[in-house]
């Protein structure tokens, strides 16, 4: 096989384009001995690989209980922080709420005490009340389609958000009933 076809097979190996007719091909080539010496560091990636895919690697005894455990824990402690008492998170809370409540008491009586001044005069930019209409109607059907389209959106990730619990409890509900 010239060396060209290999550089090229290579490359899009490299890039993930490779098709599996592709990755055999090379894997044959790299199973001859006749080697160019440019790509004696590819033979031996290849050999490794080769090795790696024919067999499939063991798992250590014990691993599933293992990892059982430590979902279980990870539970138990879980549980745990929802019974501790809130009081300890709420009071930034409260105290947070006391400064906003404070500043913004302190900008309306600073609004009360400037006069008002207006700082341009409103105009009419319609020449009608039946065009400010078609105006007013048109912005809203704007403001419209594009709230519809977040709820859409909104409605998508919310489905999702329930397969992937969904598939979350039924996989913990399979880990018990194997650990029984």
């Amino acid at each position: 096989m010239k060396e060209s076809r290999i550089q090229e097979l290579l490359a899009r190996y490299y890039d993930g384009c490779a098709t599996l007719a592709e990755e055999e091909e090379l894997k044959a080539f790299f199973r001859t001995a006749d080697i160019p010496p440019a790509l004696q560091s590819e033979q031996e990636m290849f050999r490794q690989l080769a090795d790696t895919t024919d067999s499939e690697p063991e798992v250590p005894a014990g691993l599933e209980e293992r990892i059982a455990r430590q979902i279980d824990a990870l539970e138990a402690k879980e549980q745990q922080e929802r019974r501790k008492p809130r009081k300890a998170l709420l009071r930034p809370l409260v105290r947070l709420a006391g400064v906003a409540a404070v500043a913004g008491l302190l900008i309306a009586v600073g609004m009360q005490l400037q006069p008002y001044t207006p700082a341009s005069t409103l105009q009419d930019t319609c020449a009608t009340p039946q065009e400010a209409y078609a105006e007013v109607r048109g912005a809203l059907l704007k403001l419209s389609a594009t709230l519809h389209k977040g709820s859409d959106q909104l409605a998508k990730v919310q489905k999702t958000g329930q397969r992937i619990q969904e598939n979350l409890k039924h996989s913990f509900q399979q880990l018990k009933t194997n650990e029984q």
